[in-house]
């Protein structure tokens, strides 16, 4: 009989402590209290979908669990390209089905690109793809003399009721505010990142792409996302990032 209970009180050793580790392991996300309902991350993906080293990051994609919280920015070919990919062509439509927001990538080189080219971009998506939901530029001066050049494309964009997003890497005047749905004020590595905005004061449409970030300074960094009230963001390990991989800490934040 004594054998009995010690076995059943060997059981009930064990059943505690395994709800203890499940408790404090899922204490160092829940610990942030992020509010998880109202930001998104922002996923720059600019691999070939069909390459056989990097379709394993578009399945990862497709079997995520939380679509409708992650835009994601494709890349044909430095942006739309001359015709439609049959293979983008595909894994748009897939992406797009699972409920995810699609970007279309677009270069501005600094505002020096002509803006007729920037728009006929605009156009070959549309003409295309006809599932995006917007368009990230890339390239984007933070300069305040661009400001007419870049509201333009703001006003083009907007005839086709389409997001815009644009991504100086750094922060931007005030004025900028009104010509974007989004703003990547920061793409900087993760000291860089601590050392710089620190004291930053976030901007709803602020986003910030964080790069080479270990697995040892993923929760920290995360904290301090929190704490300047960021609400769009992308945590990755590769540093320098080729975007062409999918960040191994996305199941992580959800």
């Amino acid at each position: 009989m004594g054998m009995i209970k010690l076995f059943y009180l060997a059981i009930l050793v064990i059943v505690v402590f395994f709800i203890y580790s499940c408790s404090n392991s899922s204490n160092s996300v829940s610990s942030f209290n992020f509010d998880y309902v109202s930001y998104r991350i922002l996923i720059p993906l600019y691999s070939y979908p069909s390459d056989p080293v990097y379709s394993p990051e578009y399945n990862k994609l497709l079997n995520f669990r939380y679509p409708t919280k992650v835009d994601i920015i494709l890349n044909p070919d430095n942006g739309p390209g001359q015709s439609v990919d049959a293979n983008f062509s595909m894994i748009i439509q897939q992406l797009k089905s699972k409920g995810y927001f699609l970007l279309g990538y677009i270069p501005t080189n600094y505002s020096n690109r002509n803006i007729d080219d920037v728009k006929r971009d605009v156009d070959k998506y549309e003409n295309f793809y006809e599932v995006f939901d917007g368009y990230f530029f890339d390239e984007v001066s933070n300069d305040i003399q661009t400001l007419s050049y870049y509201s333009s494309i703001y006003n083009y964009v907007k005839l086709k009721n389409k997001a815009v997003y644009f991504n100086p890497g750094t922060v931007v005047p005030g004025d900028f505010y009104s010509i974007c749905d989004k703003v990547v004020v920061a793409e900087v590595d993760l000291q860089s990142f601590y050392r710089d905005y620190s004291n930053y004061v976030v901007n709803p449409k602020d986003c910030f792409l964080i790069y080479g970030v270990g697995n040892s300074q993923f929760y920290q960094c995360l904290s301090f996302l929190k704490d300047i009230g960021a609400k769009c963001f992308y945590i990755i390990d590769e540093d320098p990032p080729s975007w062409f991989k999918v960040s191994p800490y996305l199941n992580i934040i959800f």
